[in-house]
Parts: structure tokens; C-alpha cells; sequence
């Protein structure tokens, strides 16, 4: 009877000491922001009538960018300026939206700044056009004004054609 007791007790220790996950905080905070952006993109989808939804399939990384330029936003080309500089987390995921039926995967990315709301940078299909929005978010100060000035000339030149 010691014995069986002795099994008994010595599997629910092993058992208990296996391989559980554990939900770090910065997990939790990652998947808390990739909600904030799907729930209320799904829920305006479902308002307007329409049932084609996404869904998270994973959270492919997290990419901190230290010190990022901030730029205050105009539309004139000589008064874009450097305002201050922030970590950001890029976070990238893949989710899955319903179509008719069908499925259609995408990859989402939001920017994440601590204390602050996460917000939606870009969601596409091409791996490509995903690698480009991550890297303009490294761009050091020198590349980032004159990136901000090509979109204003580039938009300039869009609306006037």
C-alpha cells in the first residue's frame, strides 16, 4: 500500500514538473496589443454587416527599434524636422480572414510604444512589402527626413495629376 501510494504521489510530481508554458510579460503585453487592433477591426467588420473576419494564426516577432526618429508631419518639404526619438516594438503577425468561405492568409504590423495604444502600420500579403515597412522603421535621422520629404513630393505629385 506504501508503495502505491509512494507511484502515485511520485507521478503527480513529475507530472506537475513537466513542460507547462509560461506567458512572459512581455508575451502578454505583445498578444494583449495584437488584440487591441484585431478586436475593434473585426467589430466594425460584424457593424457593417459583413462576416469575413480575422483571426490570429501566430505572432511571427517583435522587432525593438531604439531611438527612433520622430518627425512632426507637414505638408511642406522644408519644415519637416526631427521632434524627439522613441523604442518602438514592431510587432509582425499572420492572421487568417475568412472570404466567402475561403481563407486568405496576411501578415499585420502594429507599432507598439510603451504606455501608449498600439496602432496599425500595414497589413499585406507580400513578404517583400513587409520587410520594407520594418526597415523605414530603422532609418537613422538623416534617412528618415528625406524619406518623409519624398512621400510629401510623391503625394504632391499623386493629387496633381
Amino acid at each position: 500500500m506504501k508503495n502505491l501510494l509512494l507511484v502515485i504521489l511520485s507521478v503527480l510530481f513529475l507530472t506537475s514538473c513537466g513542460n507547462t508554458p509560461t506567458v512572459t510579460k512581455n508575451e502578454d503585453q505583445t498578444l494583449s496589443a495584437v488584440n487591441d487592433i484585431i478586436n475593434p477591426i473585426n467589430y466594425n467588420i460584424v457593424d457593417g454587416g459583413e462576416t469575413d473576419t480575422f483571426s490570429l494564426v501566430k505572432i511571427d516577432s517583435v522587432v525593438l527599434i531604439k531611438n527612433r526618429p520622430v518627425v512632426n508631419y507637414t505638408t511642406d518639404t522644408s519644415e519637416v524636422k526631427i521632434i524627439g526619438h522613441t523604442n518602438i516594438n514592431l510587432i509582425v503577425f499572420t492572421v487568417k480572414q475568412q472570404l466567402s468561405g475561403y481563407t486568405k492568409k496576411s501578415t499585420m504590423v502594429i507599432g507598439y510604444v510603451q504606455n501608449k495604444k498600439p496602432f496599425l502600420i500595414g497589413v499585406n500579403e507580400n513578404e517583400g512589402r513587409i520587410n520594407k515597412i520594418i526597415s523605414e522603421y530603422k532609418l537613422n535621422d538623416v534617412e528618415k527626413i528625406k524619406l518623409e520629404k519624398q512621400k510629401i513630393l510623391d503625394y504632391a505629385k499623386y493629387t496633381n495629376i
